[in-house]
């Protein structure tokens, strides 16, 4: 799975090395409460859509805090 993934994000530094001991790359830590809006350039930095489709893997609660329905939003622009 990580060789297929564009990247990963984890919320804390345990989840960020263990995400990089899968071999995902690069790997963000995004910490509860962090301000999305600091991730947006590096989705600006592509230009262009990848190939094939997207692939997302949340491990987890399905939770509305968590956020899954921003990103899920964000992609299908």
């Amino acid at each position: 799975m990580a060789r297929a993934a564009h990247g990963a994000v984890g919320n804390s530094t345990p989840a960020v090395e263990r995400l990089a001991e899968l071999g995902f790359a690069p790997v963000f830590k995004a910490p509860h409460s962090t301000d999305i809006h600091r991730f947006l350039e590096v989705g600006r930095a592509r230009t262009a859509p990848p190939q094939g489709p997207l692939r997302v893997v949340t491990v987890g609660r399905l939770l509305a805090a968590k956020g899954i329905d921003l990103l899920l939003r964000s992609v299908a622009r």
